[in-house]
Protein backbone atom coordinates (compact mmCIF):
# COMPACT_ATOMS: atom_id res chain seq x y z
CA UNK A 1 0.00 0.00 0.00
CA UNK A 2 2.61 2.62 -1.06
CA UNK A 3 2.73 5.48 -2.77
CA UNK A 4 2.75 3.73 -6.39
CA UNK A 5 0.57 3.77 -9.16
CA UNK A 6 1.52 1.19 -11.82
CA UNK A 7 -0.13 -2.45 -10.98
CA UNK A 8 3.67 -3.63 -11.83
CA UNK A 9 4.86 -2.05 -9.16
CA UNK A 10 2.31 -2.70 -6.72
CA UNK A 11 2.50 -5.94 -7.39
CA UNK A 12 6.29 -6.27 -6.81
CA UNK A 13 5.96 -4.23 -3.63
CA UNK A 14 3.38 -7.00 -2.53
CA UNK A 15 5.71 -9.61 -3.43
CA UNK A 16 8.40 -8.33 -2.10
CA UNK A 17 6.92 -8.26 1.46
CA UNK A 18 5.50 -11.33 1.15
CA UNK A 19 8.75 -12.83 0.27
CA UNK A 20 10.38 -11.18 3.58
CA UNK A 21 7.58 -12.18 5.46
CA UNK A 22 8.06 -15.96 4.22
CA UNK A 23 11.64 -16.38 5.03
CA UNK A 24 10.90 -14.25 8.59
CA UNK A 25 7.84 -16.51 9.19
CA UNK A 26 9.62 -20.16 8.36
CA UNK A 27 13.01 -19.50 10.45
CA UNK A 28 10.98 -18.41 13.61
CA UNK A 29 8.86 -21.14 13.24
CA UNK A 30 11.90 -23.41 12.61
CA UNK A 31 13.62 -22.26 15.38
CA UNK A 32 11.00 -21.80 18.02
CA UNK A 33 9.91 -25.40 17.15
CA UNK A 34 13.40 -26.54 17.54
CA UNK A 35 14.00 -24.63 20.74
CA UNK A 36 10.70 -26.22 22.03
CA UNK A 37 11.49 -29.41 21.01
CA UNK A 38 14.76 -30.02 22.05
CA UNK A 39 13.02 -28.63 25.95
CA UNK A 40 9.88 -31.15 25.68
CA UNK A 41 11.26 -34.24 23.41
CA UNK A 42 14.02 -36.50 23.36
CA UNK A 43 14.45 -38.32 21.01
CA UNK A 44 16.21 -36.92 17.77
CA UNK A 45 13.62 -37.65 15.35
CA UNK A 46 10.79 -35.48 17.19
CA UNK A 47 12.67 -32.94 17.56
CA UNK A 48 12.70 -32.44 13.73
CA UNK A 49 9.61 -33.33 13.50
CA UNK A 50 8.65 -30.25 15.85
CA UNK A 51 10.59 -28.06 14.21
CA UNK A 52 9.48 -28.81 10.86
CA UNK A 53 6.05 -28.29 11.59
CA UNK A 54 6.83 -24.98 13.30
CA UNK A 55 8.40 -23.77 9.82
CA UNK A 56 5.64 -25.13 7.70
CA UNK A 57 2.93 -23.57 10.32
CA UNK A 58 5.05 -19.70 9.92
CA UNK A 59 5.38 -20.21 5.96
CA UNK A 60 1.05 -21.10 6.37
CA UNK A 61 0.86 -17.79 7.92
CA UNK A 62 2.95 -16.04 5.43
CA UNK A 63 0.82 -17.54 2.45
CA UNK A 64 -2.49 -16.20 4.44
CA UNK A 65 -1.39 -12.86 4.82
CA UNK A 66 -0.26 -12.69 1.57
CA UNK A 67 -3.16 -13.80 -0.17
CA UNK A 68 -5.07 -10.85 2.31
CA UNK A 69 -2.77 -8.17 0.81
CA UNK A 70 -3.62 -8.93 -2.55
CA UNK A 71 -7.63 -9.06 -1.84
CA UNK A 72 -7.40 -5.99 -0.28
CA UNK A 73 -5.20 -4.27 -2.83
CA UNK A 74 -8.13 -5.41 -5.29
CA UNK A 75 -10.76 -4.51 -2.87
CA UNK A 76 -9.25 -0.76 -3.00
CA UNK A 77 -9.44 -0.98 -6.49
CA UNK A 78 -6.25 -1.94 -7.82
CA UNK A 79 -6.34 -3.92 -11.23
CA UNK A 80 -3.56 -6.44 -10.98
CA UNK A 81 -2.31 -7.66 -14.47
CA UNK A 82 -2.41 -11.14 -15.02
CA UNK A 83 0.72 -13.16 -15.53
CA UNK A 84 -0.28 -13.89 -19.16
CA UNK A 85 -0.33 -9.79 -19.86
CA UNK A 86 3.04 -9.26 -18.40
CA UNK A 87 4.68 -12.09 -20.53
CA UNK A 88 5.51 -10.76 -24.51
CA UNK A 89 3.32 -12.76 -26.64
CA UNK A 90 1.58 -14.33 -23.74
CA UNK A 91 1.47 -17.75 -22.88
CA UNK A 92 0.94 -20.36 -25.09
CA UNK A 93 -2.33 -22.69 -24.49
CA UNK A 94 -1.89 -26.23 -25.05
CA UNK A 95 -3.29 -27.57 -27.91
CA UNK A 96 -5.51 -30.98 -27.87
CA UNK A 97 -3.22 -33.79 -29.48
CA UNK A 98 -2.14 -33.65 -32.95
CA UNK A 99 -4.89 -34.59 -35.26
Amino acid sequence: AGSTSRPEDQVVDISDRCIQRSVFRFLGGLAGGAVLGMTLLRRSGARKLLAGMGGGFGLGSAYSECQADLRNAEREGHRFPRLASLIPGGIPVAQGPPS
